[in-house]
Order: C-alpha cells, then structure tokens, then sequence
C-alpha cells in the first residue's frame, strides 16, 4: 500500500509541477505584454518639392518591427526575430500587380459578355418558336389545310407553307376580325357601365367612396401621431438621462481617462525646424505670426524661421514615444467597472 502511494503522490506533484510551470508561462507572457511597450519612431522632411517619411514600430527588443519608407521600392517592412516576412514577388515571372489587376478585370469582362450572348440567343430563339407556334395554331382553323398532316411534315414543307401568300392573308384577315371584335366587346362594357352609373345610385356611390377616403385617412394620421409621440418620448428620456447627475459624473471621469490615455500615447519627444518664404510679403507675414503666437508655448520643439528673401520651404521634423498596454486596459477597466457609468448604460438602454 504504501509504494501505492508513494506512485500515486509522485503522479500528482509531476502534474502539479507542470501546471505550475504553465501558468507561470501564462504570466510571464501576460506580464511582458502589459508592461512592456510598444516604441514608435517616426521623421520626415520636405525639401526641393520632395517629401520623405520614414516611420519604425519595435517591440520587445526588436523581437517584433514594422518600418515604413516613402521614397524606397519596398516600402513596408515586417520583420519577426529578424527575419523579414516576403511578399510576393511579381518579377520573377514577369508580372507586376497592375498586369495581374488587368488581366483579372479581363477574365470579368469576357465572362459577362458570355453571359449576355447566351441570354439573347435563348431569347431570340423562344421568340421565333413562339411565332412559329402562333402560326400553326392559326393554320390548324383554316379550312383547305389538312391538321392531320402537320405532324407529318418535315421542316422545309412548314416553311414553304408559312411563307405562302394565302397563309398570309387568311391571317391578316383573322387578326383584323379579332380587333374589330374586341373593340366592339369594350364599346359594350362602356355602355353597360355608363348606363349602370346613370341611376339613382350615383349619390349613393359617391358617398360611399367619400365615406371610404375619410375612412383611410384616419388610420394614416393615427400612425403618424403616434409615432410623433413615440419620437417625443424618446428625446424626452435622453434629455433626463443627460441631465442626470450619474451622466455627469461618468461624463467626468470618462474625460480624466481619456486625457491620461492621450499622455501615454502622444509622443515624449518631438520637433521641427527649418525655414519658410513666400512670393507674397502678406503670406509670410501671417507665417511669421503664428510662430511668434506659438513660441511661447513650443519654444523647445519648433525652430522654423520666416525667410523673406527666397521663395523657400525646407522643413523637417521627428516623434519619437511610447505605449504601455498597462495603461490602456487600467483606463478601459475604471470606465466600465464604475457605478455611474453603468447606470448611464442602463437608463440610455431603458429609453
């Protein structure tokens, strides 16, 4: 029995050992990812009508990098333990993106158009069947046409026969005879109708469809109130909602937060210098202006000075910074865990 034991409780300390090393793991992972940041670097200039840009994101000693040039061919760059991720290279097999893109569009436009023939093939042949159809169908009424040798006859005997004059004409005169009937069956129901609409009963009729207007209309500005109403209501629980005292003070605290996640992200150093000039003495004179409004409070990250002799702009510029992911989830988890704001969420939802 005791060996037993002594198996079984090594059993669980090795277990024990293991899931303690993995949430270890777990922690020494969720720790780094907090509480170390993510460093952004970023300069450009613009001189002789040219811009350069050149930005770096790294993270964890390099580990994880992402740069971005503006006047170099690759222009992003990810790169993992140093390794550079590659993108597809269209040069090797004499392609490049565009070509692809066209080629693509190509492919598109030759399948719709595939698509548009077939339809009007199927459409054009359904219509001369139908007025082959038609055709027959009115031969079969004629007298000195055999109907029991129509199955019979093969397709050249059919054409031959429907492009016969006496085909034509016996069809001509049936469609006349079928207009002239039915011009002469709505002279009757016109007739009928009027005769019906001159009794007594004209009042009656007009009542009833007034009656059936106003009978229509009511419900519709029914409708209308209501939902007048309804959009009332709801402005008026907003307004009480943003005239309460939980809204201001989650109102408050929402704009502490957000002052102190704009410290952790805006940069810790930066600047510009050079110099402008204009054509225009008016332009450089508001140039000059606004710097002189604005040195007190950037005199130690602006140095850019008016030149009124050249026609000139050569400016360059740098950030540089750092953010903590401790800082973002610390500010998200006091917003959403206060009292006030929840209360704000539930009376914005009751409304």
């Amino acid at each position: 029995m005791s060996s037993a034991l002594l198996i079984f409780l090594t059993v669980l300390k090795i277990i024990g050992i293991v899931l303690l090393s993995i949430l270890g793991l777990l922690l020494f992972l969720i720790m780094i990812v907090l509480f170390v940041p993510v460093r952004y670097k970023a300069d450009g200039s613009f001189c002789d009508n040219t811009p350069d840009v050149n930005a770096k994101v790294s993270w964890l000693l390099h580990i994880v990098s992402v740069s971005f040039s503006l006047n170099e061919e690759e222009k992003l760059c990810i790169r993992i333990l140093g390794f550079k991720l590659k993108r597809k290279n269209y040069s090797d097999h004499g392609k490049t993106p565009q070509n692809v893109k066209e080629k693509k569009t190509k492919v598109k436009k030759n399948r719709i158009n595939q698509n548009k023939k077939t339809e009007s093939d199927v459409s054009a042949d359904y219509s001369y069947e139908a007025e082959n159809a038609a055709v027959i169908s009115d031969i079969q009424n004629f007298d000195f046409v055999d109907t029991a040798n129509l199955d019979v006859m093969s397709e050249d005997e059919l054409i031959e026969l429907l492009q016969s004059e006496t085909v034509k004409e016996k069809r001509s005169d049936g469609a006349a005879l079928n207009k002239c009937n039915g011009k002469n069956a709505e002279q009757v129901n016109n007739t009928y109708t009027e005769s019906d609409d001159g009794k007594d009963t004209d009042g009656e009729n007009n009542k009833t469809g007034e009656n059936k207007k106003i009978k229509k209309s009511k419900p519709e500005k029914k409708k209308n109130t209501s939902d007048r109403t309804k959009i009332y209501d709801k402005i008026k629980g907003y307004m009480e909602v943003l005239q309460s005292d939980e809204f201001s003070k989650s109102f408050e605290l929402s704009k502490k937060t957000i002052g102190k996640i704009l410290k952790a992200i805006l940069p810790k150093k930066w600047g510009a210098f050079g110099k402008v000039g204009f054509d225009d003495p008016e332009k450089n004179g508001k140039v000059a202006a606004g710097i002189g409004i604005a040195y007190p409070w950037l005199k130690d990250h602006i140095n850019v000075y008016c030149d009124f002799d050249n026609p000139v702009i050569d400016i360059s510029g740098f950030a540089q910074g750092r953010i903590y992911a401790i800082t973002l989830v610390y500010s998200g988890l006091c917003i959403l865990l206060n009292r006030n704001v929840r209360k704000t969420i539930k009376l914005f939802k009751s409304v």
